[in-house]
């Protein structure tokens, strides 16, 4: 998801493609040529991602010191307030409360990971007879 950019998307479809991966802040390619694949969205996601981007560079400018840091747009569907990749191994503090809060809404523990979500809910797909595949 971090290395995701909105030419890798095609909503009308309803896929996106995997061609690249996150690796200490540059984009490679994925590890297996298996990786590197079509996915089927979910109609949820088709819905969510049907808007595009959101302006990008001027959705990030009001997260952004404007001043100190230069704006980068790499068409990433999940950059950083800057518009850069993401990491996944320092999440700001911001998005750690905000995450947490999520938790408490949902009464789920606060040290529950976002690692944890994803086993989580591909457990619950594959006990709800969905395709290994597509889990």
């Amino acid at each position: 998801m971090l290395a995701l950019r909105w030419s890798d998307v095609d909503p009308k479809a309803g896929t996106l493609r995997i061609k690249r991966a996150p690796s200490d802040g540059e984009f490679v390619a994925p590890k297996t040529p298996r990786s590197r694949r079509k996915i089927e969205l979910s109609n949820t996601a088709r819905t969510v991602l049907r808007g595009g981007p959101q302006s990008p560079p001027q959705a990030q400018a009001r997260g952004a010191d404007a001043k100190s840091r230069a704006l980068e747009d790499h068409g990433l569907v999940f950059p950083s307030t800057v518009g850069t990749l993401l990491s996944h191994r320092t999440p700001s503090q911001r998005r750690a409360l905000a995450f947490k809060a999520l938790l408490k809404r949902a009464g789920l523990p606060v040290s529950t990971r976002l690692y944890d979500l994803r086993h989580t809910c591909a457990t619950l797909l594959l006990n709800s007879n969905v395709h290994p595949k597509y889990v």
